[in-house]
């Protein structure tokens, strides 16, 4: 999938912004907690994860489903299908920054003005690379999360197809995600996130500033297509986590 250039690091993609005409509102100035919900991936690690506000800031990581595992190319999670990480720590009002641990896990994150987190997580498996995504949702009925896995289909004969995890979390019309290459040439332990909507009953997301771009629709989870400046294309596919 070449999700990056070899120069590019999850810094670099930080600054992605979803699209515009979302539902998407400003981080909650009030004293009440505002709970994000979303995914979680590491180069052997996937999941889901929510984070609450407040001091002491909270969050769950959740192992994902069997289902979503074993689409999973090469997992070796140590945290199992359905298990869950308690996270206790900060989270810095002025600055909209959660700092939490719990378990040997370790996040840090920020929310941005369009109320999207963003951030990186230490695994005791995996201590670099790993990236959280989150959203606001006003009732859980309006979030979705799902872990899937994406692979190359026009690798040429004798190569070893571009294969990965890809995880992405929904919000009515919002999506944001996070996908990490564990197989084929360019393989990394570094994530990198996803950004884009879900309209119409179609996904789309880019990454990188439109290095690379994935649609799909829910089939009935989600099932899609990607292809990248780099030629790599194929199919992507996810179970709820």
């Amino acid at each position: 999938m070449r999700l990056a250039s070899r120069s590019l690091r999850l810094s670099t993609v930080l600054a992605i912004a979803a699209c515009s005409g979302d539902s998407a509102t400003e981080p909650s100035e009030s004293n009440a907690p505002t709970t994000y919900s979303g995914v979680f991936a590491t180069f052997n690690e996937s999941g889901s994860i929510t984070l609450v506000t407040g001091n002491p800031a909270t969050g769950t990581l959740v192992g994902a489903s069997a289902a979503a595992l074993a689409q999973e190319n090469g997992s070796t999670a140590s945290l199992a299908a359905g298990a869950s990480v308690a996270l206790t720590g900060t989270y810095n009002a002025g600055t909209s920054t959660f700092s939490l641990t719990g378990g040997g896990y370790a996040v840090q994150a920020s929310i941005d003005a369009s109320a999207q987190v963003t951030g990186t997580i230490a695994t005791p498996s995996a201590p670099t690379g790993g990236s959280v995504v989150a959203l606001s949702a006003a009732s859980a009925t309006s979030r979705k999360t799902y872990c899937g896995k994406f692979s190359q289909t026009n690798q040429k004969a004798g190569q070893t197809p571009e294969t990965g995890t890809l995880n992405v979390a929904i919000n009515n019309t919002v999506i944001r995600g996070t996908a990490i290459q564990t197989g084929g040439d360019g393989a990394g332990p570094e994530a990198i996130v996803l950004s884009g909507t879900y309209t119409n009953s179609t996904i789309n997301v880019s990454w990188n500033s439109g290095y690379g771009t994935a649609t799909g629709v829910f089939n009935p989870n989600p099932v899609g297509t990607f292809q990248n400046q780099d030629g790599i294309s194929g199919v992507w596919f996810a179970n709820p986590c």
